[in-house]
């Protein structure tokens, strides 16, 4: 049953027309004076023609601009534009419904579940601030259902691609930038924070901002860090830059694009006008950060301990470090040998006559 208001106000102020009811003159007091301080601080779009494309531009630049790093601001306006905008865009922004936002996340079925939360989270992000500035009563991006996704896992380079890789780096001018990625387990954009005064006693340190186990220090191989050490600069100078400038994000991008090209052209793909033609004989998934998880693999095949695999890597929890440790023949056949060994004696003691597999335990023996 709707509710019986004794008093009403009705005015157009700044452009807007306002029509408040209560139930007392207190009430009514109060009510006028929200609203109108909205209209102050949001101007006569607020409430009748706002749009979701003018709250966005708002909300990028009062919540994300100057708290986020300049890689997530270009990420998050990338998204907008992208994926949310075209979709919901001119729509005002108290006409968006659960229904719009939803139709948003199904179009990305198919997609990694990384990609999937997070244009879910600037989906949520951007309604939750409409809501706390009273311009939405509720927020349409709140309980979303996910489809479908890729399960999103970078992996490893294989041991061809790797050996592609360190020969276009043995002469490559970024050649140093990617085989640290490939031997010291660095993030792509932690390679833009290393200075020279990191690097000392054989090892360098990472001084990473994704989380506090980020900042860690990780052995560099011995031919590396002789290569590094005869090119050593002022102890606070980056250590890799390109054009003689330290690497922004779009730079990190066009060095792995170029390095990329050069393995393509190793490996034997055309060029037709000096461009590449398909097929290509280097896989298309292979990134910049398929470094870091053949070194997360290498760690496990060298059967280093995993708490260390962690700290090496980096990481918070253990559960991540997981998602790095891709199986590889020699993994499962360390595995292979070590179960062959266990049951071949927990069998007669477990009464299990003929569990082991004496062919594999004969094999092993024999090596």
């Amino acid at each position: 049953m709707a509710k019986d208001y004794v008093f009403r106000h009705r005015e157009v102020y700044k452009g807007v027309s306002i029509d408040v009811r209560a139930s007392t003159q207190k009430e009514l007091g109060i009510k006028i004076s929200e609203k109108k301080s909205r209209i102050d601080r949001f101007g006569r779009a607020t409430f009748t023609d706002m749009t979701v494309r003018e709250w966005s531009e708002r909300w990028i630049r009062t919540y994300v601009d100057g708290s986020a790093t300049m890689k997530t601001y270009k990420d998050i306006e990338c998204r907008l534009e992208k994926r949310i905008l075209p979709v919901i865009g001119n729509m005002k922004l108290t006409a968006v419904r659960p229904a719009h936002c939803q139709e948003i996340i199904n179009s990305m079925a198919g997609y990694s579940l990384d990609r999937i939360n997070k244009v879910n989270n600037t989906l949520y992000q951007l309604f939750k601030k409409a809501q706390a500035n009273w311009l939405i009563e509720r927020n349409p991006a709140a309980d979303l259902s996910k489809p479908k996704a890729t399960n999103g896992h970078g992996r490893a380079l294989t041991p061809y691609e790797q050996e592609i890789l360190v020969k276009v780096c043995e002469t490559h001018e970024a050649g140093d930038w990617a085989l640290m990625m490939l031997y010291c387990g660095l993030r792509p954009g932690e390679t833009a924070t290393v200075k020279w005064c990191h690097l000392k006693d054989g090892a360098i340190y990472i001084d990473g901002t994704k989380t506090k186990n980020a900042k860690r220090t990780v052995p560099v191989p011995d031919a590396l860090y002789a290569r590094l050490d005869a090119q050593r600069g002022a102890p606070f100078d980056y250590i890799f830059k390109r054009g003689g400038k330290p690497l922004t994000h779009c730079g990190l991008t066009r060095t792995w694009w170029n390095i990329k090209r050069e393995m393509q052209i190793l490996a034997g793909t055309k060029m037709i006008r000096n461009q590449l033609v398909p097929p290509y004989k280097i896989d298309d998934k292979v990134i910049a950060y398929c470094c870091r998880h053949t070194f997360a693999t290498e760690l496990k095949d060298a059967q280093m301990p995993f708490t260390i695999m962690q700290e090496l890597l980096g990481h918070s929890t253990g559960t991540i470090t997981d998602v790095y440790l891709h199986s590889t023949e020699k993994s499962l056949e360390l595995a292979r040998r070590l179960l062959a060994e266990h049951r071949k004696e927990a069998a007669p003691r477990k009464g299990l006559k003929g569990f082991e597999d004496k062919d594999l335990v004969t094999s092993i023996h024999a090596k």
